[in-house]
């Protein structure tokens, strides 16, 4: 295995095969998003109308969402990594 074979590697999505480098900036990049999202929001501790309310909570779910894929697909690129790693 040259060089190369060992800085690539088919991630099972397709054709397409990605780099260790590339898959480190990648966690880097969702590992600052995730920092974004780690904040539980601050409603205020005043009492909002009802569809205030309403929206927070949905602003709040929506979040987590968003928080979930990228924690998995944070897991997915560590597990790639470490492929790399058994390589070497």
């Amino acid at each position: 295995m040259n060089n190369d074979d060992k800085n690539k590697m088919n991630t099972g999505k397709g054709d397409h095969t990605r780099t260790k480098e590339e898959l480190e900036k990648e966690k880097d990049e969702i590992e600052t998003q995730l920092k974004r999202y780690e904040k539980v929001p601050d409603f205020g501790d005043d009492i909002d109308s009802f569809e205030e309310e309403t929206e927070e909570a949905e602003q709040y779910s929506a979040q987590l969402g968003i928080r979930q894929a990228f924690k998995e697909r944070l897991e997915e690129i560590e597990t790639e990594l470490r492929k790399f790693n058994t390589k070497e």
